[in-house]
């Protein structure tokens, strides 16, 4: 598990599943701090992982940090199977929709409804992975 302060957590505990949570991502450091933990994760596990993000805390994201999100999640494009991100507010939807066209990759989508981005990754989820992504989901 890698954290960093009280803004975000990356945690790799079953499969191929990655779980992200962010509570408060408001300079470019945190930012550069959650896309290099990301990166470290992807490139120790060696192989296309699945992931879900839980951005609900946030209510927007700051231009500095958006813009170096669009530029993590384009670099780990190769390096992931699906994405999952859920969101709690109309407003960053739209913001982590529009990063998420920007970094063009079709397999990654946000969702305001946990159990529509559970579903939706669990088509390519093996059972442990799967009852691990409920079990997270639950924790939000």
């Amino acid at each position: 598990m890698l954290s960093w302060r009280d803004v975000f957590k990356v945690e790799h505990t079953v499969g191929r599943l990655l779980e992200l949570r962010v509570w408060n991502m408001k300079s470019f450091e945190d930012a550069d701090a959650y896309s290099r933990a990301i990166e470290l994760a992807l490139k120790a596990f060696g192989r296309k992982m699945v992931l879900c993000g839980d951005y609900r805390p946030m209510a927007i994201y700051p231009p500095v940090v958006s813009d170096r999100l669009v530029q993590m999640f384009a670099a780990i494009n190769a390096r992931v199977e699906r994405v999952g991100l859920i969101v709690s507010s109309p407003t960053i939807f739209l913001q982590v929709t529009r990063m998420a066209a920007e970094a063009a990759n079709p397999n990654r989508r946000v969702f305001s409804d946990p159990s529509a981005m559970t579903t939706w990754l669990s088509e390519v989820l093996d059972p442990s992975e799967r009852s691990r992504l409920t079990a997270w989901v639950v924790e939000s």
